[in-house]
């Protein structure tokens, strides 16, 4: 109790100063009005489903194995980067559905459960690796692919395993060490609100239920590039799933720790303004920290209630001529080293000079998730 009382006090404490570091906030301060920049969204939307269309063709044509996403080492023909195959294809799923390719996003959904669930529980990166364990990164991408599954059967049988392996090995979701299989405060507090949202509560041990965000501590000491990453894809899943408790009427604020501390009932309202303004915070950090990472742009909007189709339409203008999108063809190791964009410190977005040719294919689902989560409803 003393330790999960001084976690959570830390946690506190960190709230209100964890973005005072001293950072660029010039791309803050300049979309903090909003401005008509006279750009045309049908146009703009026609071009990116365009070439996204382009790119699933030849994601299906050369970057599945067993179904599941892969980069390919184009010389040897030779996948590439098979470990991280869970969280990529997990994206990758959310992205088609999003993108209204309904029958491809199933194919996709229906080869995560054949290859990455055993029939023992365990969530593997891939069926070519599984004596690696399974790190909080790809755990990360399997919740938000079961945010967006609209199959409520597989939805709720996929969690309620999620949380009996959790409660099975006290904490871990997998064999790996404490810093790679454990299941954080914050990331309990999201498998907690989709038991929630799936009528899996029941299920929860208060191991589960004591989890709250760590949003704030965490980007306290986040740097650029991957575990910045990881903390913008938690706030966005915060966020979404937030919406469908209150959609659901579900009066528990699983991420409020100020309640868990206190052991309070916390008002609605209140809870929801708190949780926004940490939100906010949070987003705001992120867009300092790399402001030439569009998937960051694209949280900070949606945690301000902004995410306009004025401002679509300035996400959406930029990724088009972004030069590590080509128009024809997927991304390579000759246009940029970053090999998932939104992962990666954007100085990774320049080409690699010595290349005059590709070497390594990536999946393009970094292009295919911010190009879905834009045109989502429109």
């Amino acid at each position: 109790m003393i330790k999960k009382l001084l976690t959570i006090l830390t946690c506190s404490l960190f709230l209100n100063t964890c973005v005072s570091r001293s950072l660029n906030t010039r791309f803050v301060d300049e979309i903090s009005v909003e401005k008509n920049h006279n750009l045309n969204f049908d146009l703009l939307k026609e071009k990116a489903l365009n070439r996204a269309f382009i790119y699933e063709k030849q994601i299906e044509q050369r970057h599945l194995w067993k179904g599941l996403i892969i980069d390919l080492n184009i010389p040897l023909n030779k996948p590439e980067d098979v470990c991280d195959s869970l969280i990529f294809s997990s994206l990758h799923f959310v992205a088609l559905n999003n993108l209204n390719m309904k029958e491809q996003a199933k194919i996709q959904w229906d080869n995560i459960k054949k290859y990455n669930i055993k029939s023992d529980g365990r969530i593997i990166r891939h069926p070519y690796c599984q004596r690696k364990s399974l790190s909080r990164d790809q755990i990360i991408g399997l919740f938000l692919a079961l945010t967006f599954l609209e199959n409520e059967k597989d939805r709720k049988d996929l969690v309620k395993i999620i949380v009996e392996r959790v409660k099975k090995l006290r904490g871990f979701f997998d064999d790996g060490r404490i810093d790679q299989s454990y299941l954080t405060p914050g990331l309990k507090s999201i498998l907690g609100a989709l038991a929630y949202v799936t009528e899996n509560e029941q299920h929860l041990n208060n191991e589960i239920k004591d989890g709250f965000s760590t949003l704030a501590f965490d980007s306290a000491f986040t740097p650029r590039g991957y575990q910045a990453n990881l903390t913008a894809l938690c706030l966005l899943l915060e966020m979404l799933l937030s919406e469908e408790m209150i959609k659901k009427d579900i009066n528990w604020d699983i991420f409020n720790f100020e309640a868990k501390l206190f052991s309070y009932d916390v008002n609605k309202y209140r809870a929801s303004k708190a949780n926004e303004k940490r939100w906010q915070q949070v987003a705001s950090y992120l867009v300092a920290l790399d402001d030439k990472n569009l998937f960051f742009r694209y949280v900070y909007y949606k945690a301000h209630d902004r995410l306009t189709k004025n401002n679509k339409a300035l996400i959406l203008d930029e990724l088009l001529k972004m030069p590590i999108f080509p128009e024809n063809r997927l991304p390579c190791d000759m246009d940029r080293h970053a090999d998932y964009a939104w992962q990666r410190d954007s100085i990774e977005y320049s080409p690699d000079q010595r290349l005059t040719e590709c070497v390594e294919e990536y999946s393009g689902v970094d292009f295919l998730l911010l190009t879905s989560l834009l045109l989502k409803g429109e």
